[in-house]
C-alpha cells in the first residue's frame, strides 16, 4: 500500500500546480501584449546562495526558503538553530540546549534538513566554509559524525538573512551538501549603532533567559572602506524532567501482566523497582524481575510481615520498600519507590554565551579591494543530569565496575538492627539454596549485595567549555577584456574549535576502598587496612569510609576522595583556501553567455583527547582518543546560457535559461570524486517559469568514521528473537524460524537488551569512501501580474543516496542475522554473542559504505504583502509546506524501513508539516501571528494492529505572537507570547522519552515548557 500511495499523492500536487500554471497563462492571455521588458528595467544582478554566477535574485534553479534578520527581531530567536527550526524542512536537531545531552558537546546547534542527517547539510557563511565544533568522539549524542557547524557562534544581530537550498550547493561549494545549503549572509557596510535587549520566562515561571546585543559599524576614507562589530550575550537558565508534568508521569509502552489484546499497553509511572537511588539490600547478585523467578522473598532482605526492605532518601536505616505494580515487562513496573528516568532527564541546558566578531572591507580602487573577518566566540553549557552510575546486575556482576555492591555484613554504617536483619536473611537464604544453585560462585554468608542508582555519586552532570576562532582575509576586484567585464576573488579562512568537557565521575578502584571501612581504635569509622588508591588523581588524596546506605549518605570528603574530575578535550581546526574569477563569455542572441571557475585547498583535522580516566578504563564511562585529517584539492566551473529572453519576445518562450556545473574533489583519504549539477529554467510568459535540475552530491567520510580506534560502546536492541519483536521486520516467518534454530522460545523470551544496554565493540574504517548522492528537483514559480507582490511555488524534491556511511548498531546486526534466508552462515551473525540463557552478551560494529537512503516530498511556498487603503497600514503573508511523500532507509543487509510519519528516537518526519506567518504594520505598530503545524504520527512504522494499544498521536498546532510598538524612529518594544494557548504535546506523544534523546522532547518542546513570555527593547543610534 505505501509503494502505491506516494505516486497517487505526487499526481495529485502536480494537478494543484498544473491548475495554477493553466490559471495564469489564462488570465496573460486576457490580458493585452504587453511592450518588451526595456534593458534599464532589468533587475540588479548579484550572486545568490549555490552559484558564483551574478543574476536576478528571483532566478534561482532550486527550491529556495529565505529567512530574513527582521523576524529574528519579530521571533526574539537567539540562535539560527531556533529560526531553521520553524521552516517545514528541517527535521529534528540531534542538538540543541533542549534534550537530554551528550558526554560530550553540549548544546551545540546543529541542524538537519530533510531528516537525512546533519552531517548532509552544509553550513555557510558569507557563501564561505566555517570551522566546525562537532566532537569526533563515539560519544556524541545523537550527532553523527560529520563537519556540522555549531550554529549558536553566529550572531544574530549581524545577520541579513539566511538562504537555504534544496540539494543544489555540492559543485559549488563542496562536500556534504546532499540534503542542501544553508547560507548565513551577514551585513554589509553597516552604518550606525543598534543596541537592543531582551528578557523571557514560562508561564511557571521558570526558564529565564537574557540577551543583549550591540551592533555598530562606520564608513571611512570618503566611504571606501568600513569597520562593523557586533557583540552579543546570551544566558539562560535550565530544566529538569521533574519539573514538568507532563514528563514526571513516565508513560511508556509495557506487555500488560495479563496477556490481551495489544501487545504492550500505555503504562504511567513506570519506573524500575530492580534498582533505587538510595539502594536495595540482596542476599544474592541478581536483581528483582518475579517474572523471571527473582523474587523479593527468595532474594530480597524481607521484615517479619514478608515486605522487601531497602533504604531510603535521607536514612540511613532499612524501610519497606515499594516494588510497585507488576507489568509483563521484567524491568519496567508502575509506580513504586524505582527509579524513575524522568528523574534522570536534562530537558533544557543552562547557557552563557559570548559573540564577538568584525568585519572590514576596504576599496583601494575601483578595481581592487581587500576585506576581513575576525570571528570570537565563548560558551558554557551544563547538562544538569543524566543516567547515574548504575551498580546492578543488570549491567554486570557483583564487584564489578557496574555490578552490584559487595558490602560486609559488618559494616560499620549498618545499625545494629539492620545488620540482623540482613545477617539472618544470608542466613536463610544459605540454608534453602545449595552452593551450585547460587547466582555468585563466590557467595559467602558475611557479604551481601547492594543494587543502587548514585546520583549521590555520579550524577551525570558535564559542564562544556568551547571556544571558537575564525579568520578570513582576502582581495576582490574586476577587470574588462576588451567589451567584457569580470569578476575575481582570492580568499582564505582559518577556523579553530576547541570543546572541553568536565565531567565528575567516581574512581571504581577508590570506591572499593571506600566502602571497605571499619571501626579504629577509638571507635572512628576509616578505611580498613592501608588501602592503595588509584594513580588517578581524585578531589583527595586521602581515603574516607563511603556510606551508600540511603540517598545523600555519603560524605563530602568520600565523595572527594572518589571523584575524578574526568576532562575530555575535542578540537577542530580548518584551513580553506579558495580562488575563482567569473563573467561573460560570449554574446548570444539572448544575451551573454557566463561562466565562473574556481579552486579550492581545504584541510580539515579533528582531535579528541579524553584523559587517562577514560582511556584506563577507571570507571563506568570510557573512551578512546581519536585523531586524523584530509586535505582536497577541488576545481569547478559553472556556467549560464540564455537560449531566449524577454526582449525577443517570442510568444511560449518569454525566458529561456540553461546552466550547470561540476566540480572534482581529490580528498588525501576518500580518493576523487566528481559532482555535478544541470538544470533548465523556462517561462512561457513573464507570470510563470518552470524549473528542474538534477544534481550529483557526495559526502567525504568524516574523521570519526574513518580513525575511531576500536572503542566500548553501549546499546540498546529491539531483538528480533524477543516475543515483543518477532512478529516484525519483512519476513516474520524467517525470523521466527531462525530464532528457533537458535534454540530461542521466541512465545516467552524476553531479551535485557531491549530494556538495558550490552557492552560491545565499535570502530572506524580506513577504507570508507565518499558517499554519492542522485538527486532532482523540478517545479513551477508564480508571480501573477494582476495580483502584485505575490509569489507562490510549488517543487518536487527527490533524493536517492547510495553508499551511506552507517554505523552498524546492535539492531542492525541482530535483524540481518535473523531475517536472512543464509542463517546462521550470514556475516551478521559472527558479530554478536548470547549466553547460555540466549541473552546478548557482546557485539562488534562499526562504519561501513552499507547504506540507502531516499526522500521525496513536494514543498510548497507563498508570500503576498498587501498595501491596505487608506490608513490601513500593510499586511504580509508567508506560508511554507512540506509534503514528504518518502523517507526511507536501509543499512547493510537489514529490511528497509519507512521512517516518515514515525516518531523515532532521533528523528521524526512526518507527512504534512506547514508554517504560517502573518505580519501587520500601520505606523509603529506591528502584529505578527505564526501558526505552525505538524502532523500525525505512528510510534512505530513496525507495529502490527495489536502492537500497541494507542498506535500513534494527532497532527499538532501550536500559535505563536508577537506585539511591536515603535515609540520614536530610534526606540521600539516588542513582547512576544510563545504557545499562546499553552498547549500541551499531543497525548501521549512523550511516552518512554525519559532519561535518553528523544525526538518528541524536541519536537514538542514548546508544549512541554508550556506559555512563555519575552520582552526586548532596541534603540537605534
Amino acid at each position: 500500500m505505501a509503494a502505491r500511495t506516494a505516486p497517487r499523492r505526487l499526481s495529485g500536487d502536480l494537478v494543484t500546480a498544473g491548475s495554477l500554471v493553466a490559471w495564469a497563462i489564462c488570465a496573460q492571455a486576457q490580458e493585452k501584449p504587453r511592450e518588451p521588458t526595456k534593458s534599464d528595467d532589468k533587475l540588479q544582478e548579484v550572486v545568490i546562495t549555490g552559484s558564483r554566477i551574478a543574476r536576478p535574485d528571483l532566478d534561482r534553479l532550486e527550491p529556495t526558503t529565505v529567512v530574513t534578520g527582521e523576524l529574528f527581531d519579530e521571533r526574539g530567536y537567539t540562535d539560527v538553530g531556533q529560526a531553521l527550526q520553524e521552516l517545514p524542512a528541517f527535521g529534528i536537531q540531534p542538538s540543541s540546549a533542549v534534550n537530554q545531552q551528550s558526554g560530550f558537546g553540549v548544546a551545540q546547534s546543529f541542524v538537519d534538513l530533510y531528516s537525512l542527517g546533519s552531517q548532509r547539510t552544509l553550513t555557510l557563511i558569507n557563501g564561505r566554509r566555517f570551522v566546525s565544533s562537532s566532537t569526533a568522539s563515539l560519544f556524541n549524542g545523537a550527532t553523527s559524525p560529520g563537519q556540522q557547524v555549531d550554529l549558536n557562534v553566529i550572531p544574530t544581530k549581524l545577520i541579513d538573512r539566511i538562504e537555504t537550498i534544496s540539494v543544489g550547493g555540492a559543485p559549488i561549494y563542496g562536500a556534504d551538501a546532499i540534503a542542501g545549503t544553508v547560507n548565513i549572509i551577514l551585513k554589509k557596510n553597516y552604518q550606525g549603532l543598534d543596541l537592543d535587549a531582551q528578557t523571557g520566562v514560562s508561564n511557571a515561571k521558570d526558564g529565564w533567559n537574557y540577551r543583549f546585543r550591540a551592533l555598530g559599524g562606520m564608513n571611512f576614507a570618503d566611504g571606501r572602506g568600513n569597520v562593523t562589530g557586533v557583540a552579543e550575550v546570551n544566558k539562560s537558565d535550565g530544566l529538569v524532567g521533574t519539573a514538568r508534568r507532563n514528563v514526571a508521569n513516565d508513560l511508556g509502552f509495557d506487555a500488560p501482566l495479563t496477556p490481551g489484546p495489544f501487545t504492550t499497553v500505555l503504562t504511567p509511572n513506570g519506573s524500575v523497582p530492580s534498582v533505587s537511588t538510595s539502594g536495595i539490600p540482596l542476599v544474592d547478585d541478581v536483581f528483582f524481575a518475579p517474572a523471571f523467578g527473582l523474587t523479593p522473598q527468595m532474594f530480597g532482605v524481607n521484615n517479619g510481615a514478608g515486605q522487601p526492605l531497602a533504604w531510603a532518601p535521607g536514612s540511613s536505616a532499612l524501610k519497606p520498600y515499594n516494588l510497585g505494580t507488576q507489568t509483563g515487562n521484567p524491568i519496567f513496573w508502575e509506580g513504586g519507590d524505582g527509579i524513575r528516568l524522568s528523574q534522570f532527564t536534562n530537558l533544557l541546558s543552562p547557557q552563557k554565551r559570548v559573540n564577538l566578531d568584525t568585519l572590514g572591507n576596504f576599496k583601494f580602487t575601483d578595481h581592487f579591494a581587500a576585506f576581513a573577518e575576525g570571528w570570537f566566540s565563548e560558551e558554557h553549557a551544563t547538562n544538569l543530569i543524566a543516567q547515574p552510575a548504575y551498580n546492578t546486575n543488570l549491567f554486570g556482576g557483583a564487584g564489578t565496575v557496574s555490578g552490584n555492591f559487595v558490602m560486609s555484613v559488618n559494616n560499620p554504617f549498618l545499625s545494629a538492627a539492620d545488620r540482623t536483619t540482613i545477617q539472618n536473611a544470608l542466613n536463610a537464604y544459605g540454608a534453602a539454596v545449595p552452593p551450585g544453585s547460587r547466582a555468585d560462585r563466590n557467595w559467602n554468608n558475611s557479604h551481601f549485595y547492594v543494587s543502587r542508582a548514585s546520583t549521590d555519586l555520579q550524577s551525570g552532570a558535564a559542564v562544556v567549555d568551547q571556544v571558537v576562532t575564525r579568520g578570513v582575509l582576502g582581495i576582490n576586484g574586476d577587470f574588462a577584456l576588451g567589451t567584457r567585464s569580470y569578476n575575481w576573488e582570492i580568499a582564505t579562512n582559518y577556523g579553530y574549535s576547541r570543546d572541553t568537557n568536565h565531567t565528575p565521575l567516581y574512581v571504581f578502584q577508590n570506591v572499593q576502598n571506600a566502602l571497605n571501612a571499619t571501626r579504629d581504635a577509638s571507635g572512628n569509622i576509616v578505611c580498613a587496612g592501608n588501602p592503595v588508591s588509584s594513580p588517578i588523581v581524585t578531589g583527595s588524596p586521602t581515603c574516607a569510609p563511603l556510606n551508600i546506605f540511603g540517598l545523600g549518605s555519603p560524605s563530602a570528603a568520600a565523595r572527594a576522595y572518589i571523584t575524578h574530575d574526568a576532562l575530555a578535550r575535542s578540537i577542530d581546526t580548518q584551513r580553506d583556501a579558495t580562488a575563482n574569477i567569473n563573467g561573460d563569455v560570449v554574446k548570444l542572441p539572448a544575451g551573454e553567455w557566463k561562466a565562473a571557475v574556481g579552486y579550492e585547498n581545504r584541510r580539515e583535522t579533528a582531535e579528541f583527547r579524553p584523559d587517562t580516566f577514560y582511556t584506563t578504563s577507571a570507571g563506568q564511562s570510557v573512551a578512546s582518543a581519536v585523531s586524523g585529517g584530509y586535505h582536497t584539492n577541488e576545481f569547478y566551473a559553472e556556467t549560464l546560457i540564455p537560449i531566449f529572453e524577454p526582449l525577443q519576445a517570442i510568444p511560449g518562450l518569454h525566458q529561456v535559461e540553461l546552466e550547470g556545473a561540476v566540480r572534482r574533489v581529490n580528498n588525501s583519504i576518500a580518493g576523487n570524486s566528481t559532482t555535478w549539477t544541470k538544470g533548465l529554467r523556462w517561462s512561457p510568459i513573464q507570470d510563470v517559469q518552470f524549473r528542474g535540475n538534477r544534481t550529483h552530491s557526495i559526502r567525504a567520510p568524516a574523521v570519526t568514521e574513518l580513525f575511531l580506534p576500536a572503542s566500548t560502546a553501549f546499546e540498546f536492541a529491539n531483538d528480533p528473537c524477543d516475543k515483543n519483536y518477532v512478529g516484525q521486520g519483512t519476513a516474520p516467518a524467517t525470523r521466527a524460524k531462525n530464532c528457533a534454530a537458535a534454540g530461542i522460545n521466541t512465545s516467552t523470551f524476553v531479551s535485557n537488551v531491549v530494556n538495558a544496554t550490552a557492552q560491545g565493540l565499535t570502530s572506524g574504517n580506513i577504507d570508507l569512501t565518499s558517499e554519492t548522492a542522485e538527486s532532482r528537483t523540478y517545479g513551477v514559480v508564480l508571480r501573477p501580474r494582476f495580483i502584485p507582490r505575490l509569489n507562490l511555488s510549488v517543487d518536487f524534491v527527490e533524493i536517492n543516496l547510495s553508499n551511506a556511511i552507517e554505523q552498524l548498531n546492535l539492531v542492525e546486526i541482530l535483524d540481518a542475522c535473523y531475517d536472512s534466508a543464509n542463517y546462521p552462515n550470514d556475516p551478521s551473525c559472527s558479530q554478536f554473542t548470547r549466553n547460555a540463557a540466549h541473552q546478548i552478551t557482546g557485539f562488534q560494529d562499526g562504519f561501513v559504505n552499507a547504506g540507502l537512503l531516499d526522500f521525496s516530498g513536494v514543498t510548497f511556498g507563498a508570500d503576498w504583502s498587501v498595501h491596505m487603503p487608506g490608513r490601513w497600514g500593510g499586511l504580509q503573508l508567508r506560508a511554507n509546506w512540506l509534503d514528504t511523500h518518502k523517507l526511507l532507509q536501509k543499512i547493510g543487509s537489514a529490511s528497509a524501513n519507512s521512517l516518515v510519519g514515525e516518531l523515532g528516537t532521533t528523528f521524526a518526519a512526518p507527512h504534512g508539516k506547514g508554517v504560517i506567518d502573518v505580519n501587520y504594520r500601520n505606523g509603529g505598530f506591528e502584529w505578527y501571528w505564526q501558526g505552525l503545524y505538524t502532523g500525525p504520527f505512528n510510534f512505530d512504522n513496525k507495529d502490527t494492529a495489536n502492537s500497541k494499544n494507542i498506535p500513534g498521536v494527532s497532527h499538532w498546532w501550536l500559535v505563536n505572537t508577537t506585539i511591536g510598538y515603535e515609540f520614536t524612529r530610534s526606540f521600539e518594544t516588542r513582547l512576544i507570547i510563545n504557545n499562546v494557548a499553552n498547549k500541551e504535546p499531543p497525548f501521549p506523544a512523550l511516552a518512554g522519552i525519559g532519561g535518553n534523546f528523544a525526538s518528541p522532547t524536541s519536537l514538542y518542546w514548546s508544549g512541554i515548557i508550556g506559555r512563555t513570555y519575552l520582552l526586548s527593547a532596541a534603540y537605534h543610534f
